[in-house]
């Protein structure tokens, strides 16, 4: 059975230090992508400036072992082959290749980022900082967007959804969606972060109490129900994976949290049918159209507006006041792009993630791991939230919130590094030792 990666990398002087470079690498994207909103220079935004860097780390951390460790084929497979065909795609029928494949390599250091960020994380102590940037930029991020809500004049638009809502806060992110899709993966890692110090460090778990409330308040104040609800549902699956009659508990609470006044208008708006929801639904006719019509290679990666332009100019009862928006529905933008084959492929490489946390915190349970399980479980949500936010949102196609999905999901890796392969669930001690690099003390097991 191979060693963990941390005490490989911990017995060489150099290797130490680039697990040390690689994770401020990673942690310098954490915590700078929230810091600027738009572009850094012209046409290039912070998320492109700050991914290699990452990537770098990782790179960096290659040669030191263990990164066949990392790699769950249930979800790398289907990303290679989305990859592929999204590259045969922009071969056949594009129209925009410079931009297309700009578009590709985007993709593809997305998928690279975990593996990258999973080479840091295998290290418990380095998995802890990336939790705390994490925890930091999402409080960060909060602060700025509770200021808004007080001191609205500063916005550039209030996104008020009704006169009982007038403002939905922002941060740095330019709209309430993409701001509540970052904070589904801050909160729920930030959560992981929590877990690393029950029972351990009273201090720390209070600090981080304080952490998640602030950013809890920051989510309340965008009013984005469609990512209210996928962190709930995020939460039942986690609920699920740990105890199966957690669940009911769960959502007992989700109900009550859902009846309080502003939350219950904007939940029961889905229903009546407001302006918002009409128009995601004429968005999703528009995708399916363009789908119907390029079912093989779609129109384009990266070409939706154009794709939405020509299907409404062609169809005029889809037209909605603009000839051309984003589908809010990260699988129909991507499969109206790259083909129903694209789509499936790429619904696969992000499920397969989902998969893979639910595996690990089902073996972590076996092996009574409480830690390790309660970790992989808050991880776990966080992924499961975001996939389903990107059912009613262009989450995937939001670099500012979408690079943070594959830092988590990273993470997840690394969390259960040497584990994707071991034929046979491990003792309870040799599996701790196997995550955190060191034998578990009794509250570890608690």
């Amino acid at each position: 059975m191979s060693e963990p990666v941390v005490d490989t990398i911990s017995s060489h002087p150099m290797r130490a230090r680039f697990q040390t470079a690689a994770t401020v690498l990673v942690c310098v994207l954490i915590l700078g992508v929230p810091l600027v909103s738009g572009n850094v220079v012209s046409g290039i935004d912070v998320v492109t400036l700050l991914t290699p860097l990452a990537l770098l780390g990782g790179l960096l951390l290659i040669r030191s072992g263990g990164l066949s460790s990392l790699l769950c084929r249930k979800y790398a497979v289907a990303a290679a082959l989305f990859l592929v065909w999204a590259l045969i795609s922009i071969a056949v029928i594009g129209t925009n290749r410079g931009s297309e494949l700009m578009t590709w390599i985007r993709y593809l250091s997305y998928f690279l980022l975990i593996p990258a960020v999973g080479l840091v994380a295998s290290s418990s102590k380095d998995r802890t900082a990336l939790l705390w940037a994490l925890a930091i930029a999402g409080v960060g991020a909060s602060l700025y967007g509770l200021y808004q809500f007080v001191n609205p004049s500063i916005m550039s638009d209030t996104f008020a959804a009704s006169a009982a809502i007038p403002v939905r806060v922002y941060s740095t992110f330019t709209n309430p969606n993409f701001f509540s899709e970052f904070l589904l993966i801050s909160l729920c890692g930030s959560g992981a972060l929590f877990v690393t110090y029950v029972k351990k460090r009273r201090t720390a778990c209070g600090a981080v109490v304080v952490m998640i409330l602030i950013q809890l308040a920051a989510f309340f104040l965008t009013y984005t129900r469609g990512s209210w609800l996928a962190l709930a549902a995020g939460i039942v699956v986690a609920a699920l994976v740990l105890r199966p009659r957690l669940a009911g508990i769960c959502a007992v609470l989700i109900i009550l949290v859902g009846l309080i006044p502003p939350v219950l208008t904007r939940i029961l708006g889905i229903f009546s049918g407001d302006g918002s929801t009409k128009f995601r639904l004429g968005l999703w006719k528009a995708a399916l159209t363009a789908i119907k019509e390029k079912p093989l290679f779609g129109g384009g990666l990266g070409d939706f507006y154009t794709i939405y332009q020509h299907v409404v100019e062609t169809h005029p009862a889809l037209y909605q006041g603009y000839s051309q928006f984003g589908s809010h529905n990260s699988y129909l933008q991507l499969t109206a792009e790259t083909g129903i084959l694209g789509g499936l492929l790429f619904i696969c490489a992000v499920v397969g993630l989902v998969w893979a946390g639910v595996w690990l915190a089902r073996r972590a349970r076996r092996a009574e791991s409480k830690r390790v399980t309660l970790q992989a479980a808050l991880l776990l949500a966080g992924l499961t939230a975001f996939i389903l936010n990107a059912l009613t949102s262009d989450s995937f196609q939001h670099p500012h919130a979408a690079v943070y999905f594959f830092v988590l999901a990273g993470t997840l890796m690394g969390l259960g590094s040497g584990q994707w392969h071991t034929p046979k669930a491990l003792s309870s001690s040799a599996f701790y030792q196997k995550v955190f690099g060191a034998k578990p003390t009794p509250s570890d097991q608690d």
